[in-house]
């Protein structure tokens, strides 16, 4: 990620391993999710790994794929006057 979230490679791995035991996702498919969302420039730190809980709750409850999830959310977090007008579509 160029560390544009905050964050190393290799504490995003660590992340993912952590997540992938308290959740259906396994470590390589949250990883490809962070690699995602570290694409929305405006989303780091803390705000990146609350991100990234919120995409994988968000697809457990939907029952949708966790790439969209990561879209959705990463475009409200992105630019919150249009993304979250987009969110409120999904209920």
């Amino acid at each position: 990620t160029g560390n544009a979230a905050g964050f190393t490679a290799d504490a995003l791995k660590k992340q993912a391993a952590q997540l992938q035991t308290v959740t259906n996702f396994g470590d390589e498919t949250i990883i490809n999710a962070q690699a995602m969302l570290a694409t929305f420039k405006e989303i780091k730190g803390d705000q990146f790994q609350a991100a990234t809980k919120a995409a994988m709750d968000m697809s457990a409850v939907m029952g949708t794929d966790l790439k969209e999830s990561v879209l959705q959310i990463g475009k409200a977090l992105n630019d919150p006057t249009r993304g979250m007008s987009a969110l409120a579509t999904l209920g």
